[in-house]
């Protein structure tokens, strides 16, 4: 939403009634579910691990195809532009001029300019080989169809279509601050750089410092491309969408404050043919005692005028009655005019909300109008003490490159759109583009758009756009939110409600083979408080006043200020990955970070859109919703998903907590969900168990590491009981070896929150082992009988049969075979040993079971346990030979019996339980024998 749009809310009766005004507007459509394509595109599934990091894939070749339903007939023109050249026959206006893109299916060349040109036609820009095949030019009406059945080149002639470009606790409520940026130190990738597709840049801003050098490093913003003016060779923003939208996604950080302290910012545009009414200006969080200060200027153009300016304290409300604080009737057009308000008392509960709205009356006719009008706002605010200025980006770290494709009045064309994507998919590698911001859309689908925006990500570059403003009630979506490969962003408020001007989505309008939105990030509010980010100083109100305050913030709100929230956090993400040293501009690469963070969003319901409340997110546990995509973004979670590991049989506990609400802020930055990777084997049965905490509804996911083919999450298993406390459990057998990530959610945002404990367990399909070996006696006279028992197990799912052998040395004892042992079951088996021949000497006893056919692990099938001694009969005392100190222990345990006083057993060597002449005669004949 850019400056000169506002935010729109008729004021009737102190707020009884309440419009919402949006600069992207509803154009119905065809049913998007009935699609065709006249080339097919490669829907199987995408392998989204990274590449090698050898060498970069910068070979690009742009996919070419046209949907079914823009040019039915297949006449390769677009069936709406057929409709207005029918109309154009018919009122005698067929020889105007129109603008329109050129889709082809190969490669541009100077037969295709010729062709356009024999038919009248002017090329208007550089041919397009990466974002689609083709080039924008302007051609007579009649003869377009002439045109396009000429050249068998052409795919499609579509007409050229109109764009609009459509925060402290913002990266508190994402988890940027303080997890990531200070526990994890995450704060950006600074070799790689995010594109914002926008008005521009100014780069004298201090959120910009130190400005601009062309692939410089060392700078903040490392490219510029202007397709608005041609030729510019430095950053510029006319228009101040795109330096707010760039502060969001990577500002350095800034805090602009006056003499007291508040914090200050510049609210301005040109209102032009907005009707009568009374006007949302910003809203404000204050959270100390000081002054409130105002200030406000107009101008036209023609008969409108500014009424009333009024401030109200809004307390901790959205939508119910506020109080009239001060107002100021601005009379005067071209002065400046001042209402102020005291805060005495610090506010409960952390903050209190205060709003500014003004009363418009337009000239008639209001189309001739153009009417200026600007704000200066300063309040009380503290920001948090967490060591990054207030106002910072969610990758500070990160660089920038600066693509203008709108203008100062907020509004873009296809065509310099798919030039610019055009240009960046050329520059991608020497600017390090990763990552592409769009905070724009059309009221209609554009096939050549999307076509380009599919381009995008196949070269390698996540791409993240808005869902639009057009608030809720029907699919509302179009490009390039409906592009199913980016990430479409629809907005919060700080309180986690679907803010009331966010697009209500539907199935996607250009494939129909997803659901849009994707996910929901902070936004800012008409009915709470705007996001504050940078303010150009470039100009103020549509270029009508030079900057009013120099280096300051500015307050918007839309799902404009949604999307750099997602594409900074995409850029940590990336960072987590690797940066930019890892990128190997793939689809798969590109898709990546969206699975991530889709993949460990959480859901807002029961939380309402803010107004309109029937039109609210529903409860999917896991899946989407029209409103809110997968749920609200959570890079905390998202990062740990990347960087952490869990693994299987281990036992972790950790605590998710409460998302913030009205009546509690204080919340903010705690964790919702929880994410681990983790490695998973196909060869057995994985057990997973959440213990939910008293009171908490929390859910267990298991999803695979590739996601779909367009980058959704995949969920292989999840245990999603509608149930506060107890259990969630999951039983896997593993569909392949390799990565998957763990998650456990919290599945509302109203159930408790606490201490959740995770347990695992893994059975293979196949596993024996040998678990226990032990010999009944040690040591032995070589000639006597050794009994060792044997307990083996089943430790597979399967009911096995296998040999067991027990060993001295390496010398066989005994085999024994086993049979049918079924899961989990355990064995004793007993094995003799009959030490006959065998020289006295110390032994190891060990036990062996055989592999079972695809046995999962074999390294516990040998059981070894220590030695056994086998001595030389007559050598009592083991020292290795037979003497006279042997001999007098015989003699001192001779004639006695098992229960005798003088009992040796080391002096019984027939083992017969009595020492007698028959243990003196073995004596005798051993006597003076040494190992």
């Amino acid at each position: 939403m850019t400056k000169r749009d506002g935010a729109k809310l008729l004021y009737i009766l102190l707020l009884s009634a309440l419009v919402s005004f949006s600069i992207l507007s509803s154009i119905p459509t065809a049913t998007p579910t009935d699609f065709k394509q006249e080339k097919t595109r490669d829907t199987t599934e995408t392998t989204l691990q990274a590449a090698p990091s050898d060498a970069k894939n910068l070979t690009f070749t742009p996919a070419m195809w046209k949907p079914f339903w823009v040019d039915q007939d297949n006449n390769r023109v677009a069936d709406s532009l057929d409709q207005e050249i029918v109309t154009r026959m018919a009122n005698d206006t067929h020889e105007d001029y129109t603008n329109v893109i050129v889709a082809l299916k190969s490669e541009p060349t100077a037969y295709d300019a010729n062709t356009f040109a024999l038919f009248g036609g002017y090329v208007t820009t550089s041919p397009w080989k990466y974002a689609i095949y083709g080039f924008g030019g302007q051609i007579p009406y009649n003869r377009i169809v002439d045109f396009a059945e000429s050249n068998p080149n052409v795919l499609l002639v579509e007409k050229e279509t109109v764009f609009h470009a459509t925060i402290a606790y913002a990266a508190s409520q994402v988890g940027a601050r303080t997890y990531v940026w200070n526990t994890l130190g995450l704060q950006g990738d600074s070799n790689s750089s995010i594109a914002i597709v926008d008005s521009g840049i100014d780069d004298s801003h201090p959120d910009f410092s130190p400005g601009f050098g062309d692939q410089n490093f060392t700078k903040k913003i490392v490219g510029w491309n202007d397709q608005i003016n041609p030729g510019t060779t430095s950053p510029y923003d006319d228009d101040g969408h795109g330096s707010h939208v760039a502060g969001l996604a990577a500002g350095n950080g800034f805090y602009s404050t006056d003499a007291s302290g508040n914090a200050i910012a510049t609210w301005g545009a040109n209102l032009g043919e907005m009707p009568t009414g009374t006007y949302y200006i910003s809203g404000m969080m204050v959270n100390k005692t000081g002054l409130i200060t105002i200030k406000v200027k107009w101008k036209n153009s023609w008969k409108g005028t500014l009424g009333a300016l009024r401030l109200y304290y809004g307390d901790k409300t959205l939508t119910g009655s506020w109080t009239l604080v001060d107002s100021v009737n601005p009379s005067i057009k071209d002065q400046w005019y001042t209402l102020t308000h005291e805060v005495t008392s610090t506010p409960s509960g952390g903050y209190d909300m205060y709003h500014i709205l003004m009363s418009f009356t337009a000239g008639s006719p209001s189309w001739l109008d153009n009417f200026y009008v600007v704000f200066t706002m300063s309040w009380p605010y503290n920001p948090p003490a967490d060591g990054f200025p207030a106002w910072t980006g969610i990758a500070p770290e990160a660089k920038l490159v600066g693509v203008k494709a709108i203008d100062y009045t907020g509004s873009g064309t296809d065509t310099g759109l798919i030039s610019a994507i055009n240009w960046i998919i050329a520059n991608r590698e020497a600017y390090h583009i990763v990552i592409t911001s769009m905070s724009l859309g059309f009221s209609v689908e554009v096939a050549t758009v999307d076509a380009a925006i599919v381009n995008l990500v196949n070269s390698g570059v996540t791409t993240i756009v808005s869902a639009g403003n057009s608030g809720h009630g029907g699919n509302n979506i179009y490009t390039p939110g409906s592009v199913d490969e980016v990430i479409t962003v629809a907005a919060t408020n700080q309180f986690d409600n679907i803010v009331h001007f966010s697009s209500q989505g539907g199935t996607s309008r250009h494939t129909g083979n997803t659901m849009k939105p994707d996910v929901a990030a902070p936004g800012g509010s008409f009915f709470a408080v705007p996001l504050f980010s940078a303010d150009s100083n470039d100009w103020d109100a549509g270029k009508m006043w030079s900057d009013v305050l120099n280096d300051d913030g500015a307050p918007m709100q839309g799902t404009s200020m949604s999307t750099p929230i997602v594409a900074g956090a995409a850029n940590i993400i990336i960072q987590a990955m690797g940066g930019f040293a890892d990128w190997q501009y793939t689809r798969g690469q590109a898709l990546l970070p969206k699975m991530i963070l889709l993949m460990t969003a959480t859901e807002i319901y029961p939380n309402s859109r803010e107004y309109y409340t029937s039109y609210s997110p529903t409860l999917e546990r896991g899946g989407k919703d029209v409103h809110e995509g997968y749920g609200r973004l959570n890079l905390d979670a998202a990062v740990d998903a990347v960087l952490k590991t869990y693994e299987v049989g281990t036992t972790v506990a950790d605590t998710l907590g409460k998302p913030p609400t009205l009546s509690d802020i204080s919340v903010l930055g705690q964790k919702l969900a929880w994410a681990r990777k983790m490695q998973l084997v196909t060869v057995g049965r994985h057990n997973f168990t959440l213990e939910v905490p008293t009171g908490a509804d929390f859910d267990l996911y298991i999803y695979n590491s590739t996601g779909t083919s367009y980058g959704e999450p995949a969920i292989i298993a999840e245990s999603i009981n509608a149930t506060t406390g107890g259990y969630e459990q999951i039983i896997l057998n593993a569909p392949y070896n390799g990565t998957y990530y763990l998650v456990v959610k919290r599945a509302t945002a109203t159930t408790g929150d606490g201490t959740f404990t995770l347990e695992s367990a893994f059975t293979p399909n196949h596993d024996v082992a040998v678990r226990e070996v032990e010999p009944s006696v040690s040591p032995v006279y070589e000639g006597n009988t050794l009994n060792i028992t044997v307990t083996v197990k089943n430790k597979g799912l399967n009911t096995e049969s296998f040999n067991v052998t027990t060993f001295y040395n390496n010398s066989a004892i005994e085999t024994q075979i086993v049979s049918n042992l079924n899961p989990s079951d355990a064995t004793t088996l007993n094995f003799t040993w009959n030490t006959s021949g065998v020289t006295p000497s110390n032994y190891t006893i060990k036990t062996e079971a055989t592999i079972v056919e695809n046995e999962y692990n074999t390294t516990d099938n040998t059981f070894i346990n220590g030695i056994v001694y086998v001595k030389i009969p007559g050598d009592e005392n083991g020292d290795g030979t037979v003497d006279n100190s042997d001999l007098a222990a015989l003699v001192n345990a001779y004639g006695s019996t098992l229960d005798a006083p003088n009992w040796n057993p080391d002096s019984d060597f027939n083992t017969d339980n009595i020492i007698d002449a028959l243990d003196l005669a073995i004596f005798s004949r051993n006597y003076g024998e040494a190992i």
